[in-house]
C-alpha cells in the first residue's frame, strides 16, 4: 500500500511539474506577458542537474544531518531521493524484516517552497522522493539558498525464523542508504 502512495504521489508531482512548466515555455518565439518570468530575458528552457549525491551507512536510530547550499536561479523544483536496499538473510528459513528509513528536508529561511508529499517521510519501500516546488514564485537573481536534510534509519528490522521453525531473531545493526539531490531550473532562451 506505501508503494502505491509514494507511486501515486510521484506521478502527481511529475505531472504538476510538467504542467507549470509548459506554462511558463513561451512558444513559437511570440512574447506573451502572463508566462514572461522577467521582461528583460526569456528563461524557457528547463534544466535538470544533479547537484549531490552521498552514499553511507547509518546504524539502528542514527541520523545524517547535513545542509547544502544551491546556487542556481530560477529553481522550479529541488528533489531530494533517498534509496536503500535491505541486505539479504544470511541463514536459511528466516526472512529479513524491512528497514525503516526517515528523510526530512528544511526549505531555506524566507522562502516560497512547497515540499510534497510533506517536509518528513517515513518509509519501508526502499525508497522515498521528496520534491519541493518554487514554480509560483521563482526567484530571480544570484541568492544562495541553503538546503538542511536529515536521514535516519529508523528501525533496522531482524531477520527472524520463518514461522513453524524454531529459532531466534538475528539483529540488523543497520543499513546503506543513497541520497541524490537534483535540481530543475530554467535558463535564459538564446
Amino acid at each position: 500500500m506505501n508503494k502505491f502512495i509514494v507511486l501515486t504521489l510521484t506521478l502527481m508531482i511529475v505531472i504538476f511539474s510538467v504542467i507549470i512548466i509548459s506554462m511558463m515555455v513561451v512558444r513559437n518565439g511570440e512574447k506573451n506577458d502572463e508566462t514572461d518570468l522577467n521582461d528583460e530575458n526569456d528563461y524557457a528552457i528547463p534544466v535538470n542537474k544533479k547537484i549531490f549525491s552521498e552514499n553511507g551507512y547509518l546504524d539502528e536510530g542514527e541520523s545524517y544531518l547535513d545542509e547544502i547550499e544551491i546556487t542556481q536561479t530560477n529553481i522550479i523544483w529541488v528533489n531530494f531521493s533517498l534509496h536503500w536496499v535491505d541486505e539479504e538473510t544470511n541463514y536459511d528459513r528466516y526472512t529479513n524484516m524491512p528497514d525503516n528509513f526517515s528523510l526530512e528536508v528544511e526549505p531555506p529561511e524566507n522562502s516560497s517552497y512547497l515540499c510534497l508529499p510533506f517536509n518528513k517521510v517515513i518509509s519501508d519501500t526502499g525508497y522515498i522522493n521528496i520534491s519541493c516546488n518554487s514554480s509560483l514564485n521563482i526567484e530571480h537573481g544570484d541568492n544562495i539558498r541553503t538546503w538542511r536534510f536529515n536521514v535516519t534509519c529508523v528501525d533496522a528490522g531482524n531477520q527472524i525464523k520463518i514461522s513453524g521453525f524454531p529459532g531466534y531473531a538475528v539483529p540488523d545493526n543497520g543499513n546503506k542508504f543513497t541520497l541524490s539531490i537534483t535540481v530543475t531550473y530554467l535558463t535564459e532562451k538564446n
